[in-house]
């Protein structure tokens, strides 16, 4: 019997993803959004893992609230863009919206919407 694999489980990560990321965006590698962010994210996640929080894989359940190059890449998006609305969906405990929020504050502009529904599982 063939076993069935989900479409997520094929997906392979593109090794080289950040320097194409600023090329389309028109920006040099590393960019100035880049190196602002290596000296935030340890800053952001000393704080909440202080106050307890997890992070990283399987940190809300079975999903992630956010690994680094996710974030990184939201960030980088965020301050290159400077997108004056932002609809994000999937808060869970509002990691990357908290970056897309320190981008926009950066910015000096921007709004934030954030939809999610509760979790299924009240431990969460």
């Amino acid at each position: 019997m063939r076993s069935k694999t989900s479409s997520a489980s094929r997906l392979l990560a593109e090794p080289n993803w950040e320097p194409r990321l600023q090329s389309l965006l028109g920006v040099a590698w590393p960019c100035a959004a880049s190196l602002q962010f290596q000296g935030l994210w340890p800053k952001i996640i000393g704080s909440l893992t202080a106050s307890g929080l997890r992070i990283g894989p399987q940190s809300f359940g079975p999903w992630n609230d956010g690994d680094t190059g996710l974030v990184r890449a939201i960030w980088c998006l965020t301050r290159n863009l400077q997108p004056a609305k932002v609809v994000k969906t999937g808060v869970a405990r509002r990691l990357t919206s908290r970056f897309i929020l320190e981008a926009m504050e950066c910015n000096g502009t921007g709004h934030l919407w954030s939809i999610d529904l509760p979790p299924t599982n009240p431990e969460l």
